[in-house]
């Protein structure tokens, strides 16, 4: 994908992947797969991470803790509460910077992506990969949005890639794994 966006995974890893019979999912997240967005953030450093820094900060957290040898479940339940005060305090009141509402891609930008990883590895390697946290500049901002990106998956391969795409692959890859 970084064939399309300047972000994302090299071809060369997408073929590493799909060699071992993984799959990559495409996610929404404007600042990853957005050539537009990814401009904006460029050219505007500081609010950028102004407005990332909610997220930044839950994700590189680290528990200043260690489970201890004999802990019967003290340390989960710590750390459950610390990441759910993160998560809340990074996404319930989560916004963007309004100059960025017209950069967010479109599904047809997302879809790209999808033709991309078909073309480099096949369909049989590529899925809908969204998370949805809300509230974020995403393509389609919740799954009320995922017939707008089976659309788009329509317009740029076939019936049975756009079933592959759509779902199937996630079921083969988790069937594998559960087997």
């Amino acid at each position: 994908m970084a064939a399309v966006s300047g972000a994302g995974m090299s071809d060369t890893t997408l073929t590493a992947l799909a060699d071992k019979g993984g799959m990559v999912g495409i996610i929404g997240v404007s600042a990853s797969i957005g050539r537009r967005y990814r401009a904006w953030l460029a050219t505007h450093p500081t609010k950028a991470a102004a407005f990332g820094a909610p997220v930044l900060n839950m994700v590189e957290f680290t528990a200043p803790l260690m489970r201890g040898a004999l802990d019967h479940g003290e340390f989960g339940a710590w750390l459950d509460n610390e990441m759910r005060a993160l998560h809340l305090s990074a996404f319930k009141p989560w916004t963007d910077d309004p100059e960025t509402v017209p950069l967010v891609p479109t599904p047809d930008e997302w879809g790209d992506h999808v033709a991309h990883v078909i073309k480099v590895v096949g369909a049989d390697h590529v899925g809908i990969g969204l998370d949805l946290t809300g509230g974020r500049s995403c393509v389609v901002k919740d799954a009320s949005g995922y017939p707008e990106l089976v659309a788009a998956i329509q317009r740029v391969t076939t019936a049975d890639n756009l079933r592959k795409v759509s779902g199937e692959n996630w079921l083969r890859v988790i069937g594998a794994v559960m087997s």
